[in-house]
């Protein structure tokens, strides 16, 4: 997704941008927690991802968006 206004601002060199910490509950009411650099709302899943060199950034998690709910950030 392109936010447009944000093409001439410098990209964060990778490896100094701290991993964030993600919190979500499943239907069932299991809470799970996951250490991502950034998420995605995708049309079927909420990804997580870690950010590396170029443009190849690492997959963490990938969940249904039916089986999430309550997502919120918790880093400290």
């Amino acid at each position: 997704m392109t936010f447009y206004g944000k093409e001439n601002e410098p990209k964060v060199p990778v490896g100094s941008q701290p991993l964030r910490t993600f919190s979500y509950k499943r239907w069932g009411g299991q809470e799970r927690t996951v250490e991502a650099h950034y998420m995605q709302f995708m049309p079927e899943h909420v990804t997580f991802w870690i950010q590396r060199e170029g443009d190849t950034n690492q997959l963490v998690l990938a969940e249904a968006n039916k089986e999430v709910t309550g997502l919120k950030e918790v880093t400290p």
